[in-house]
């Protein structure tokens, strides 16, 4: 199964979180400590989180009493893509296919590398399709409770 792991959710949720306070305030910087507590992330790990988007361009901090984190770069100018890489390295879904990866003892004689491949640039293509921007109009839904589902 394809899934993303949890610092990938966490930095999502952080950019998201920036973008919202930017369209509020385009001033204000945001604590990890304020979003830690807003989606009860545990602090540790979103500061790592946190320390990782800002290495990779995009968030930025301001150090200090006063200090926080903003979005370092346009919400257009932020995708999915971006924020993957950060977080999973580069796309691959399969062995052959990863950067990191010498190759495959079948490389020569595979029937499904082309497939792949092509499954690969679609996904790709997908997530640098999708901005910062278009994930920040999508309102956060509320945990609907499971006995409530079960109840109706």
């Amino acid at each position: 199964m394809l899934k993303f792991n949890r610092k990938t959710e966490y930095g999502l949720i952080a950019l998201r979180y920036l973008a919202q306070q930017l369209q509020q305030d385009e001033d204000r910087l945001v604590s990890a400590r304020e979003i830690s507590n807003a989606y009860k992330i545990p602090y540790p790990v979103l500061s790592k989180v946190l320390q990782q988007l800002q290495a990779k361009g995009l968030i930025h901090s301001v150090q200090g009493t006063r200090g926080g984190y903003a979005l370092k770069r346009c919400l257009h100018e932020i995708t999915l893509a971006d924020l993957v890489e950060v977080f999973e390295g580069p796309l691959g879904v399969t062995d052959c296919l990863c950067a990191s990866e010498l190759g495959c003892f079948l490389n020569d004689v595979c029937n499904v590398k082309m497939l792949f491949a092509n499954l690969n640039e679609r996904i790709g293509e997908m997530l640098a399709e999708i901005n910062l921007q278009d994930l920040s109009q999508f309102e956060s839904q509320p945990q609907t409770d499971k006995a409530t589902l079960r109840a109706s």
